[in-house]
């Protein structure tokens, strides 16, 4: 820097950094300026140098994101000899944030971790659902990633409602079909508090839904007569080619477990 009078000015400024400037000046010279410009953060870029001398790749993201050499030697010292998970975070620089943010809380759990650096492109559901679901319920939601961005989607749509997350939790295996009753009876909150309260019971209430237009009477009485939904479900697909039958159904929902019973009987005589 002999030829430059500000820098010049700025290493005398700074005589307790003079030793690392003048060693990663002598071993990465083309790199001076940046250390200079960054000597606050000396200590950190001369470890995180030491660290990651041998590999260029590793070396090249940490010099090009001077900024975050502390928090990156955090991470080094968090993550010991854990060399995956530290190329994840250094593939990842932007993400660093919500990285160091989500090691810290789920720190000790080695299953939730993984969970983190296994789905970095997942970092934003996973933060947001953390901080509405706690415990096995949590767990269970990182044991499935491909599924936590319509859980976190749906369960916006509710302004993560207490009962329609613990729904979506204990249903994640009929995800679809909880999505796509949820469209249809958007805005009937009587019908979707009986549809999360019963999410082990979609797949019935979709067929049914299914084979009825939109505000259907039909539907409106499943779900009047919800603890009749096996007995008229059955009865459904027996009648689904006699639209006459089927309507003396679902105007009789409360002859549902006879009308079953019966017609079992007479199909066990055929």
């Amino acid at each position: 820097f002999g030829n430059d009078a500000a820098k010049l000015e700025k290493v005398f400024a700074n005589p307790d950094k003079a030793d690392e400037l003048r060693r990663l000046a002598d071993k990465y010279g083309d790199k001076a300026d940046l250390f200079l410009d960054n000597l606050d953060g000396i200590e950190d870029l001369e470890h995180l140098s030491g660290k990651f001398g041998d590999d260029a790749d590793k070396l090249a993201t940490v010099f090009a994101n001077p900024g975050k050499a502390k928090e990156l030697r955090e991470m080094t010292d968090r993550l010991g000899e854990d060399a995956t998970k530290m190329g994840v975070v250094l593939e990842n620089v932007h993400n660093l944030d919500d990285i160091r943010s989500l090691s810290d809380k789920f720190a000790g759990n080695a299953d939730r971790l993984d969970a983190v650096f296994q789905n970095v492109d997942k970092l934003d559901d996973i933060k947001t659902l953390s901080e509405q679901v706690e415990g096995d319920k949590l767990d269970k939601l990182l044991a499935a990633p491909d599924k936590l961005n319509k859980v976190r989607t749906l369960a916006d749509e509710f302004e993560f409602d207490e009962q329609k997350l613990d729904g979506l939790v204990s249903g994640l295996d009929n995800l679809e079909e909880i999505e796509a009753l949820t469209t249809r009876f958007k805005g009937d909150a009587s019908k979707l508090d009986t549809l999360y309260a019963n999410v082990d019971k979609v797949t019935k209430v979709k067929d049914i839904a299914d084979k009825f237009d939109a505000g259907a009477a039909e539907v409106d009485t499943l779900f009047t007569n919800f603890d009749k939904l096996d007995d008229l479900h059955a009865l459904t697909e027996t009648f689904k080619d006699d639209q006459g039958k089927l309507m003396n159904v679902y105007l009789n929902p409360e002859k549902a477990a006879d009308l079953r019973f019966l017609s079992d009987k007479i199909k066990g005589q055929e």
